[in-house]
């Protein structure tokens, strides 16, 4: 089964040890393992991927090295009439937005920084504003991941993965029916909020 030769395992192997996208630290993993003899579908069980992604990243490798996945986002979920008919309305309603701009909070993704994405930006109303690295304290999103892994993944064994999948997904699906005055609508308000401080500073 080993493809692979010793230095490429070693590169493998440190190029995971300085990775911090994690979707490359699970392409290398997948790809190390496949070589130690693993199988696609004990791969899949282990990283909590699916079957055919753990083969696509073995594959990817195989043919032309790959580790990186593509950045140019994910496909489109309009047809080409409701594309149509969202541009129509926009352009109809110009004179609604004409004083605006508006401004998006994201952190360093590469997909942000696309080509397409910058063109499209230049003549936009839309102002992105990047976060500072490695500083997800300042993301809201990633303060709802964390409580997420609290209340579902933490101290828990999910035999399959369809029982993951099913908790991390009845999660959110609960979220989007909290009532505010909830216990954990309130909980949600004081885990996921817009209230920073700088560090050493007193509590707000």
């Amino acid at each position: 089964m080993n493809f692979l030769t010793d230095q490429e395992q070693d590169q493998l192997k440190l190029q995971h040890k300085r990775e911090r996208d994690k979707r490359v630290a699970d392409r290398i993993k997948a790809v190390l393992l496949h070589d130690r003899g693993w199988s696609p579908q004990q791969i899949a069980e282990a990283l909590f991927l699916s079957d055919q992604a753990i083969r696509d990243h073995i594959d990817d490798y195989k043919a032309s090295k790959k580790l990186v996945p593509e950045s140019g986002g994910s496909e489109e979920k309009f047809s080409k009439e409701q594309s149509a008919q969202l541009e129509s309305h926009l352009r109809e309603h110009t004179y609604l937005y004409v004083k605006r701009t508006i401004h998006v909070f994201c952190d360093n993704a590469p997909y942000y920084r696309n080509k397409r994405v910058e063109q499209y930006l230049a003549t936009s109303k839309i102002a992105l504003h990047f976060l500072p690295p490695y500083s997800p304290n300042l993301n809201p999103i990633e303060r709802l991941w964390k409580w997420m892994k609290e209340r579902v993944i933490y101290n828990t064994y999910y035999e399959h993965f369809d029982d993951f999948k099913g908790a991390v997904m009845g999660f959110f699906t609960t979220l989007s029916t909290l009532a505010a005055e909830s216990v954990l609508g309130q909980a949600l308000r004081s885990r996921v909020r817009d209230r920073f401080r700088p560090i050493e500073s007193p509590s707000i």
